[in-house]
């Protein structure tokens, strides 16, 4: 997995669209429920309130309407015909009891009329609950009540439950009141909640009495679930997993409408929807899995080839070029690549001859130069040593010639022998030779120390190399005191450097010609030099730097007076041999 996400910057970048597109959708959809969700909740809770306020007011309108034809039909004439009667005339109770037939025919909330005196006469219309509406009035009005105005009653509790208005309507002729009673159908009442039940919008109506029976109900529980909810509701306390609950009470028979939706409605209406919004997130997972995968093996893979190609061009086969499988833009410039790949190629090959010729043109120029400036030692070494054998024979010191002559023969031997590379002692040995003949030149007043590590002898270095440094010192600084002087020549190896040194104490240099002398070495012109005079140094240093490279050569250090110091610096084994 994480060699996956580490393959490319592009793979991650494909993925991480990917995962905010996905992330994007979810937080929509997401949304999308919680919106959802609430327009249920709201639309729940309005149409709950809507079917609850129906129903109270429809309550309201049967006690209303029963007062009212209470009080209607308890003035009218008929009655009052009745009231003015001895009770004996028969078409004067017939007439009333087909005004109480005509009134309960014409009210679809009424069960039966009675007319009564709860002795001798009781006129009604067809009800099958006369008896106990009679037993539990004529109860009432022994214990004293009044009934001036409609009052409203029930007899038993639930499905059994019975409901009655009674109002006291006039006195007869004789003094005995006369009660109307008017007793309830609720059959529309019910009706209504079944509509509600049918509706299947998860409302629970119910319609409890004083006792917290259900008088009426339109309930989508069943069972264990129902009878919970009830004694719930008759307790005062609101049922488990209810989403809201509501309330009304109505006082004329302290009843209590209650109203409440659970919250397993709210699911069951979003079970669809999640079940679509679970398709939904699935299917565009899987799509932009595909996409993804298509992408990737459309743009980051052929990238990848091209990549892993163009690392493998250090090592690759001359001949190999990329080849794709794609179709696309990415194709275009794979084929682009190997164009200019094919080029490169040639130019390469172009460029690496042309390299060639020029390396062979300056390792030719850098032999000519090498050669040309060890010519210009040998003539001054030359110089020199002919001038001081003058001297020497001008003054008629034979055996000095003699040794003088030898020397000078040896030298000129080692000078002329094939190959440009000797040990470092034979260049010792030569310098010996050399410094015999200052010895006997100058009347023994200079002297020659050697000092060189076993470890150095036999390392390699160019012939003739030390001459002109230990030249140098002996005309420029030991010559020109009139002391003894001494000429210390020391040869070591540090580390992957052979370092060789030429001092003495001869008269040094100030500042001035000091600096004069390293702009020459710096810039490795003979021009440059004092007056010409530190030609041969230069001339060694510019060797020396031709032949290794600039880190090594010549260095020098001076004090007026005091002495001079210059140090050879070059590799043990020479990168270039003649």
């Amino acid at each position: 997995m994480l060699r996956f996400f580490r393959h490319g910057a592009i793979l991650r970048l494909l993925f991480l669209v990917m995962f905010l597109v996905f992330a994007s959708l979810l937080t929509v959809e997401t949304i999308f429920l919680i919106y959802y969700r609430n327009s249920i909740e709201e639309s729940a809770y309005a149409l709950t309130d809507t079917q609850a306020n129906e129903l109270y007011n429809d309550i309201n309108q049967m006690w209303y309407q029963h007062s009212l034809i209470s009080g209607t039909f308890s003035r009218s004439e008929t009655m009052a015909a009745f009231l003015r009667s001895d009770g004996g005339d028969a078409q004067v109770i017939q007439a009333l009891r087909s005004g109480v037939q005509l009134t309960q025919l014409a009210a679809d909330n009424i069960d039966s009329i009675l007319v009564t005196d709860f002795q001798d006469i009781t006129l009604f219309a067809y009800g099958a609950r006369d008896a106990r509406v009679l037993e539990d009035a004529q109860r009432m009005l022994s214990q004293g009540q009044q009934v001036k105005n409609p009052v409203h009653r029930q007899i038993g509790s639930g499905n059994s439950a019975c409901m009655y208005c009674i109002n006291c309507t006039e006195e007869r002729a004789d003094g005995l009141p006369i009660y109307t009673i008017i007793v309830y159908n609720i059959d529309a009442l019910r009706a209504k909640l079944q509509e509600v039940a049918h509706q299947n919008y998860g409302t629970n109506l119910l319609l409890l009495d004083g006792d917290g029976v259900p008088l009426l109900e339109s309930m989508t529980l069943a069972g264990e679930e129902r009878t919970r909810a009830i004694e719930a509701l008759a307790a005062g306390r609101t049922p488990e997993n209810v989403l809201f609950l509501q309330t009304r009470d109505l006082s004329r028979m302290n009843w209590r409408l209650v109203a409440f939706v659970e919250e397993d409605m709210l699911d069951q209406r979003m079970e669809m929807v999640m079940r679509f919004a679970y398709v939904m997130g699935v299917s565009s997972f899987v799509l932009l899995c595909a996409f993804f995968i298509v992408l990737r093996k459309q743009i980051n893979e052929p990238i990848h080839q091209i990549l892993d190609f163009m690392r493998d061009q250090t090592r690759a086969d001359e001949g190999k070029y990329l080849e794709l499988k794609t179709k696309n833009e990415i194709d275009q410039i794979a084929q682009g690549l190997n164009e200019m790949l094919r080029v490169q190629r040639i130019m390469i090959r172009e460029n690496a001859r042309n390299q060639e010729r020029i390396y062979q043109t300056e390792l030719l120029h850098k032999q000519s130069e090498i050669a040309a400036l060890t010519h210009q030692i040998n003539p001054h070494f030359l110089y020199n040593t002919l001038d001081c054998m003058r001297g020497m024979a001008f003054a008629g010191r034979m055996e000095d010639l003699e040794e003088t002559i030898s020397s000078l023969a040896y030298i000129f031997r080692y000078a002329t022998q094939a190959g440009g590379y000797v040990r470092v002692e034979e260049e010792i040995g030569s310098i010996r030779r050399y410094m015999n003949i200052i010895r006997i030149r100058c009347g023994g007043r200079i002297d020659a120390l050697y000092a060189v590590d076993e470890d150095a002898r036999g390392l390699q270095m160019p012939k003739m190399a030390l001459q002109p440094i230990v030249e140098n010192a002996v005309l420029h600084g030991l010559e020109k005191v009139n002391r003894r002087g001494t000429l210390r020549i020391s040869a070591r190896r540090e580390a992957d450097m052979l370092q060789l040194e030429v001092a003495d104490d001869g008269s040094g240099m100030d500042a001035e010609a000091l600096n004069r002398l390293r702009e020459a070495l710096v810039l490795a012109s003979a021009d440059t030099a004092e007056g010409g005079s530190h030609i041969g140094l230069v001339n060694i240093h510019r060797r020396i730097r031709l032949i290794y490279g600039p880190d090594c050569g010549l260095t020098v250090e001076s004090t007026l007076g005091v002495g001079t110091r210059v140090t050879l610096r070059m590799r043990p084994v020479p990168a270039y041999r003649e």
